[in-house]
């Protein structure tokens, strides 16, 4: 199963460059992510496509994540993390900035003298 998060992590580090059995670039990673709430931050692994770097993805750059359960022949419950740079990249919308860009209400009406 795979679910795709709204959430953004950090491109820490890349390893080597692999191939899989249908001949797909592509590299493992590691990449921060921050606690929206608690704000802790936490280094994991990943993976990455190959065409992310050479589109330009480098170290530094906030990717966005993609969880995908699975389960080992013997039964196991695994998690793995994907990241996509480029143009895979999340797109910007009006309602992902909605608290940035929300009026803010005065804390004295500069209107009417006091």
């Amino acid at each position: 199963m795979t679910e795709k998060l709204n959430v953004q992590v950090e491109l820490v580090k890349l390893f080597s460059v692999k191939e899989n059995a249908n001949g797909t670039k592509y590299r493992y990673c590691n990449v921060k992510f921050t606690d929206p709430v608690s704000k802790e931050t936490e280094v994991v692994l990943a993976q990455i496509w190959e065409s992310s770097i050479e589109n330009g993805t480098k170290v530094g750059d906030m990717l966005n994540a993609e969880l995908n359960h699975w389960t080992t022949t013997e039964g196991k419950p695994m998690l793995t993390v994907k990241v996509f740079g480029g143009s895979d990249a999340k797109i910007a919308t009006l309602d992902l900035f909605k608290n940035a860009i929300a009026p803010k209400t005065p804390a004295t009406d500069l209107n009417n003298p006091m």
